[in-house]
């Protein structure tokens, strides 16, 4: 997730001379997040994802890490406006920052880190009521999850929404999905 122009963060990794050689970006990592401060990426450390138990985050510096990480690049994304983006960023550098930050699989991974900049953000208050309510307390998130809050936003013109070419086609059953 970039936070404001996306734009801005593909250009700094582009420019970054290192950019190539993934182990000197993971060298340069401090120098890195001073300047890409707009990227945000929660992962586990290298050992993967468990089901059950605190690991130690271990997340990406640029979306094309993010990009191979995942095995493919994603299915939808969504260009978001209209939102705090200080409130985002300083809700981002306050997770990140946090000594010994963790990564759990149902309580605090990628989409909850998300549901969190973007509540910070004021995502939620464009959402009806009740999709509010559920989202601001809802301990486990989703990417599914990310995405209706996004299709929300979109229907509220906040949001773009663009989908890959290579993103697969919904399967309906008997008129169900």
């Amino acid at each position: 997730m970039y936070i404001g122009d996306p734009n801005i963060g593909k250009n700094i990794e582009r420019n970054y001379s290192k950019y190539e050689n993934r182990e000197a970006r993971q060298a340069d990592r401090e120098a890195i997040e001073h300047f890409n401060t707009n990227y945000v990426s929660w992962w586990p450390e290298e050992s993967g994802a468990q089901l059950l138990g605190k690991q130690p985050q271990g997340r990406n510096l640029f979306l094309e890490s993010d990009i191979s990480d995942e095995g493919s690049p994603p299915h939808l994304v969504y260009t978001v406006s209209g939102l705090d983006v200080a409130n985002m960023r300083a809700e981002w550098f306050k997770i990140r920052n946090k000594t010994n930050a963790h990564f759990v699989f149902f309580r605090k991974n990628c989409s909850t880190i998300v549901l969190r900049i973007l509540k910070a953000g004021g995502a939620l208050n464009n959402l009806p009521t009740a999709k509010h309510l559920w989202f601001s307390n809802n301990l486990y998130v989703t990417p599914k999850n990310i995405a209706q809050i996004c299709n929300e936003l979109r229907n509220a013109n906040l949001a773009v929404k663009t989908r890959n070419s290579h993103c697969p086609e919904k399967e309906f059953i008997f008129g169900l999905r």
